[in-house]
């Protein structure tokens, strides 16, 4: 599973199983039946909930890479089917970065289901960043 730190506001907008997982949906259900990795180089992940122009968009990092995502103009809906909004939104940024074939398979086949962790406070995710990429900020 790739785990998600979630801010207070963005965490009380999803819907959390006892496990912390995000309910399974038509759209993801083919995440859950993947087997999960151990180790995965792409858990570790900081989300937050902010208002666009009346719209709610998530922005969201990943912990060693500082990858950045935005999903923007999410409906209630698509908080529900956020793990397939998160891969979606993340093979599209990849495409337009760049990334080949390879990479994109590679990305594909270790995706996994999001966890979602208790909520966070930004200026702890400030701190987070401040002592692991101590001279980026």
């Amino acid at each position: 599973m790739l785990k998600l730190h979630a801010t207070r506001k963005l965490f009380e907008k999803l819907t959390i199983t006892s496990d912390g997982a995000l309910p399974g949906t038509p759209m993801s259900k083919w995440l859950y039946e993947k087997p999960s990795l151990d180790i995965n180089p792409l858990s570790g992940w900081h989300g937050h909930l902010i208002t666009l122009q009346r719209r709610n968009c998530v922005l969201m990092a990943h912990d060693s890479t500082r990858f950045p995502l935005v999903l923007p103009a999410l409906t209630k809906p698509d908080f529900a089917e956020l793990n397939d909004r998160f891969v979606d939104t993340f093979m599209n940024t990849l495409l337009k970065c760049g990334a080949n074939e390879v990479h994109l398979e590679t990305a594909l086949l270790i995706k996994s289901v999001l966890r979602v962790n208790s909520p966070f406070s930004l200026s702890g995710l400030a701190h987070h960043f401040a002592h692991r990429h101590p001279k980026a900020c």
